[in-house]
């Protein structure tokens, strides 16, 4: 029964995150924590399977000419060293319990924040001035923090790339979330050789059982066209939904 669920899991992380840009590890993790997983391991399994199957989507995109190259490049460059620290921080927490509290904590938090973002700065508006581009520094500075936070929780971080593509950079909604799918891919898929060498928690079975769901629901997400209204409808429900799962995980 646990691999059917998990199989799902991976199901609903592909569509979510082929046709939103986010909800991979948000789906995951949870679903790795209900099977009984080891914290680190549903972590790492879930950085791994969110590599390959943003990977694959990424590279879709970037054939549409989705992908926004120079704001790719600044984040990924932070991304890449962030990811590593967030290893080397997920290996010397060494009390599972801590780290599981830590991570629904910082779903929770970083959920919120967005939320609160997109209701008072933006809601649902199609049509925006197009901000200012941040410099290269504070694009790698964007990078660093999420791929901290991003391997901490074990999710790509595009819930949070989405909206800095979107809102910072004034992307186009599927720009933005082709770019930030192709930073997913190339920082996950870093992090992961970095859990294989380092923490050794990637479990190479639960990888393939989600990621053999995740594609199947990357090729159903190709024959769904949503528009730029819907993919943002779609991602604050979404949000939503996460920062309700996260407080109800805190509280039971």
């Amino acid at each position: 029964m646990e691999y059917i669920v998990l199989f799902a899991g991976g199901l609903a992380a592909g569509l979510s995150s082929s046709l939103l840009g986010i909800g991979g590890g948000f789906i995951l993790v949870p679903i790795f924590f209900l099977i009984g997983v080891h914290p680190a391991v549903a972590g790492a399994s879930s950085i791994a399977v969110i590599a390959t199957f943003t990977a694959i989507s990424s590279i879709h995109y970037h054939k549409s000419g989705k992908v926004s190259i120079k704001p790719a490049l600044q984040v990924i460059s932070g991304a890449v060293a962030g990811g590593l620290l967030g290893v080397i921080t997920v290996h010397m927490i060494k009390d599972p319990k801590l780290l599981e509290i830590i991570m629904e904590a910082g779903f929770l938090l970083l959920v919120l924040i967005m939320i609160v973002r997109m209701i008072i700065d933006v809601g649902f508006k199609t049509e925006q001035k197009k901000p200012p581009a941040p410099t290269v520094t504070k694009g790698i500075l964007i990078g660093l923090s999420v791929g901290f936070v991003s391997v901490i929780l074990g999710v790509g971080g595009g819930f949070i790339y989405v909206p800095i593509f979107l809102y910072l950079y004034g992307l186009p909604a599927q720009i933005a979330i082709g770019t930030s799918l192709s930073v997913i891919a190339v920082a996950n898929g870093l992090a992961t050789l970095e859990n294989l060498f380092i923490n050794h928690t990637v479990s190479l079975f639960y990888y393939l059982i989600a990621l053999s769901g995740a594609v199947i629901g990357i090729k159903i997400s190709t024959r769904i066209e949503l528009s730029a209204y819907m993919r943002k409808t779609l991602f604050l429900v979404m949000l939503f939904s996460i920062f309700v799962e996260s407080i109800l995980k805190l509280i039971f």
